[in-house]
């Protein structure tokens, strides 16, 4: 497991107002990987 911030390189909106604000302040998962149990 890893974890990557994107901070201001990848915000879902641009709009300066607190709505906006909260939409940015997320979390993605991505899967990425396989098991091979």
């Amino acid at each position: 497991i890893s974890t990557v911030s994107f901070g201001k390189d990848n915000p879902l909106c641009t709009t300066n107002d607190s709505a906006c604000w909260a939409r940015n302040r997320r979390v993605d998962f991505v899967y990425s990987g396989g098991y091979n149990g």
